[in-house]
């Protein structure tokens, strides 16, 4: 085993795992079950946590406001997106914390599109919000007009070049 190798296990959304495999069976750190222990530092998702990003995300708080919310260091929502990870909900079910995080996102999206568009609302807040936490892009509409020399109209000239080809319907048939 070399350092170039990678892990290769099958992570939570289906893509191979890149990081390198150190591990005499081949894996990372993560994936690696030597002796029937899983290697790596134990993970930091718990209900609760799971729940408070959640709820931050429906009041449509950044990733960043979400990790904060929970307690949890920069771009471990990430992570957790990736794994399959269930969590209880306040009411005992279990649900995936992806589906309830992108429906809660969904919500706090919804929440700043239903501002921007209110007399009351802070259009400018709405927009920064959208842009930098939902990827929107305010679109440009920008005109160029051209003019010639001296001000005048482009003169513009075509040229067409019939090529005749020994083809005929009667080759067709």
């Amino acid at each position: 085993m070399n350092d170039t190798e990678q892990c290769g296990e099958t992570k939570g959304n289906g893509k191979p795992c890149e990081y390198g495999a150190k591990f005499a069976d081949g894996k990372c750190g993560i994936h690696s079950s030597i002796n029937g222990d899983t290697q790596g530092r134990p993970t930091k998702f718990t209900d609760e946590r799971a729940r408070l990003a959640i709820e931050a995300a429906r009041e449509g708080k950044s990733k960043a406001g979400c990790e904060r919310a929970a307690g949890i260091g920069q771009g471990t929502v990430n992570d957790w997106l990736e794994q399959s990870y269930t969590f209880e909900t306040e009411d005992g079910q279990l649900a995936s914390f992806s589906q309830a995080f992108a429906q809660a996102r969904a919500e706090g999206e919804s929440m700043y599109i239903d501002d921007g568009r209110s007399e009351d609302g802070d259009t400018s807040f709405a927009k920064f919000m959208l842009s930098s936490s939902y990827g929107y892009q305010e679109s440009k509409k920008q005109e160029t007009e051209l003019t010639g020399e001296g001000g005048g109209p482009i003169e513009i000239s075509f040229t067409e070049e019939v090529v005749e080809t020994p083809w005929s319907e009667d080759d067709d048939e």
